[in-house]
């Protein structure tokens, strides 16, 4: 505005200028208008409504990507939970499987097996010993 007003009253130039408020300066004195307009101009509205209305376009394109987000997340979630629940079913089947196999006659028998092998290993080892303080004796 002060610009306007500067370049409007310089000696040699003396010619009408309007600010891009609207506004003029004019070195012959006319007065224009009343009072001041107050209202926004139409074209800043204008600009405005069409920013308002890109964000709002891009906010509902947020708003899609994080619905699907959100489903793509509630279906994983629901095979997780089903995966995992067969998982714990599974779990407890082979513990009643470990169960039984310990608690069937021929595990009972392969033990008493097992308990006898390690008797007769025992009982050589001790055999051979008294031997060889049989062969010392004598």
């Amino acid at each position: 505005m002060n610009m306007a007003k500067k370049i409007a009253f310089a000696n040699g130039i003396m010619k009408r200028v309007v600010t891009y408020d609207g506004e003029i300066f004019d070195p012959s004195g006319t007065l224009t208008g009343g009072a001041e307009n107050r209202d926004e101009p139409t074209l800043t509205i204008i600009g405005d409504i069409k920013l308002i209305e890109e964000e709002l376009h891009l906010h509902r394109i947020r708003q899609q990507q994080v619905e699907h987000e959100y489903q793509q997340l509630n279906r994983n979630s629901k095979q997780y939970y089903d995966k995992k629940s067969k998982l714990s079913l599974k779990q407890k089947e082979i513990e009643l499987l470990n169960l039984r196999l310990q608690e069937s006659s021929h595990c009972v028998t392969m033990k008493e097996i097992e308990d006898m092998q390690t008797r007769i290993k025992d009982e050589e080892k001790l055999l051979k010993k008294l031997a060889d303080e049989k062969k010392i004796i004598i």
